[in-house]
């Protein structure tokens, strides 16, 4: 399997700007600078992992994303997104959600990266972690 998940992401290179999978995973550079590390045989063996914990969620019950649960997040939460992430993707979709439902939530956005900032723009990534950090802030109101 690792080498057919390898061979698939070299294989969407050429085309990932119009492929959705590739294009809501990474962005040209990110998967280019994967396939040039081997990063693509790494993650390689997650993807059936990934898969089969997905095909066990039941939507029935509340899951740890549901508005409810987000809801009692009391703690500050930092929500990163990359500047070249995708705006229609499912990331950037659950980026608006746990924004919307966190009380205590702050979004920002980590300049030049797509979803790979801790390998891509790793010094951009511990920037913007300092700097929520080191933020003084209010407690969270109480429910």
């Amino acid at each position: 399997m690792v080498g057919s998940c390898g061979g698939m992401v070299r294989s969407t290179l050429p085309t990932a700007r119009s492929s959705l999978p590739a294009r809501d995973l990474a962005t040209v550079e990110e998967l280019q600078g994967f396939v040039a590390q081997g990063l693509n045989e790494v993650v390689a063996p997650n993807v059936a992992t990934d898969l089969a914990s997905w095909e066990g969620l039941d939507l029935t019950r509340p899951t740890p994303t549901s508005p409810a649960a987000l809801a009692t997040i009391a703690v500050p939460v930092l929500v990163l997104r990359g500047e070249r992430t995708l705006r229609s993707t499912w990331m950037e979709r659950g980026t608006r959600h746990i924004a919307e439902h966190v009380r205590n939530a702050e979004v920002r956005t980590v300049p030049g990266a797509g979803h790979a900032a801790t390998r891509m723009v790793p010094e951009a990534l511990a920037a913007e972690l300092v700097r929520f950090v080191d933020t003084p802030r209010e407690p969270a109101p109480q429910p």
